[in-house]
C-alpha cells in the first residue's frame, strides 16, 4: 500500500510516496509485532520390543578337571627315572616313575611311582636324583574329558540355584566362545565364615580345550522369558514406590504405570502396562507431566 505525505519547507510542497507494509503509517514509539511461540520440551523414543530375555546370576571360579589325583612314592629314596612325560595318556596303576631306595648295605630293585586314575599327565613335580619321601608329591594325573567349576554363591542367592540349571561359561583363553554346561551340585552347608555355600557347575570338554587352572566366568541362568515385552532401565521412573514410563502419541507424552518382571543387563520384561510396537521416552522424561505436547525424536 502506498501513502502520500505532504512535508512542507521553504514555501514548497513535496508529495513523497512511502510504502506501509503494515498498512498504514505507524505513530511514534509503536513496537513492531512479535510472534508468540511455545517452546516445546524434547524428548527421545524408543520402541518397545519383544525379546526373549534371561536373568542370571554371575560368579568366577577356575577349571578342574573331571577327577584330579597326586601320585605319590610309597618308599623313600631317589628319583631314578622318569617314564612319561606332560601331556601323555596314562591308564590307572601305569608306571609314572621309578625310585630308588636309598639305605646303605641294602640293595632294592627300583620301586614303582603308580599312576591312581586313568587320564592325562598333568604335572610332573621332580626331576631325576631329587630326594623322595611318601609324601612328596610325584606328578598330577587328571581327566579332562569333561571340567568342573566350583563357586561360591551367598546365602541370599542359594534358593535360586538349583540342579540342572543352564550355566554358560567364558574364559580369556577363548572370550568370543561360550560353553555351556549345567549346575551339578550344591552344598547342602554354608560355611560361617564366609556365608557362602560350594556350588559345582560341570560342562563337556571331548576336545581338552579347557585347562585345570583355567580362570572362568560362570553365568547360571536362574529364570527366563521368551516373546516378552521389554523396556531399558533409564525409560523408568517410579513414584510412592510404583513404576512407570511416559507413552508417546501423537506427540503428546502420557503417563503409563508399568508392572516389571526379570532384569538382563539394561533390559527389564514388562508384565502388565504396554504391548510391543508402543513408543516410549527414554530421554527427557524428568520434569514433564502428563499430556504434555512435545517434540520427538527417534533414538536407536
Amino acid at each position: 500500500m502506498i501513502k502520500w505525505c505532504n512535508l512542507k519547507g521553504a514555501g514548497l510542497v513535496f508529495l513523497i510516496p512511502i510504502v506501509l507494509i503494515s498498512g498504514g503509517c505507524k505513530s511514534k514509539g509503536q513496537e513492531p509485532a512479535r510472534e508468540n511461540k511455545e517452546i516445546l520440551p524434547i524428548v527421545k523414543w524408543k520402541t518397545v520390543e519383544a525379546k526373549d530375555i534371561k536373568e542370571r546370576l554371575n560368579f568366577v571360579g577356575d577349571i578342574l578337571g573331571e577327577d584330579e589325583a597326586v601320585a605319590y612314592s610309597k618308599v623313600p629314596g631317589k628319583l631314578l627315572e622318569k617314564k612319561v612325560s606332560e601331556g601323555d595318556a596314562i591308564k590307572k596303576d601305569d608306571v609314572i616313575a621309578t625310585v630308588n631306595r636309598d639305605e646303605v648295605g641294602y640293595t632294592f630293585e627300583p620301586a614303582p611311582v603308580l599312576s591312581p586314575l586313568d587320564g592325562l599327565v598333568g604335572r610332573i613335580y621332580l626331576d631325576r636324583g631329587d630326594k623322595v619321601t611318601p609324601t612328596t608329591p610325584v606328578a598330577r594325573i587328571v581327566r579332562i574329558d569333561s571340567a568342573r567349576i566350583k563357586i561360591d554363591v551367598v546365602e541370599r542367592y542359594i534358593p535360586l540355584i538349583k540342579k540342572g540349571q543352564v550355566a554358560e561359561v567364558t574364559v580369556d583363553a577363548y572370550q568370543d566362545e561360550i560353553f555351556k554346561g549345567t549346575v551339578s551340585t550344591i552344598s547342602p552347608v554354608v560355611e560361617e565364615a564366609t556365608r557362602t555355600a560350594v556350588v559345582e557347575v560341570t560342562l563337556l570338554n571331548a576336545d581338552h580345550r579347557l585347562i585345570p587352572g583355567m580362570f572362568a566366568k560362570v553365568s547360571i541362568v536362574t529364570d527366563e522369558r521368551k516373546g516378552v515385552p521389554v523396556i531399558p532401565n533409564d525409560s523408568i521412573l517410579a513414584e510412592n514406590n510404583k513404576s512407570f514410563v511416559f507413552v508417546l502419541t501423537d506427540e503428546k507424552v502420557y503417563k503409563r504405570p508399568v508392572t516389571l518382571g526379570i532384569r538382563e543387563d539394561n533390559l527389564l520384561e514388562v508384565k502388565e502396562g504396554l504391548s510391543a510396537g508402543e513408543k516410549i521416552i527414554v530421554q527427557g522424561q524428568y520434569g514433564i507431566e502428563d499430556g504434555t505436547l512435545v517434540k520427538s525424536e527417534e533414538i536407536q
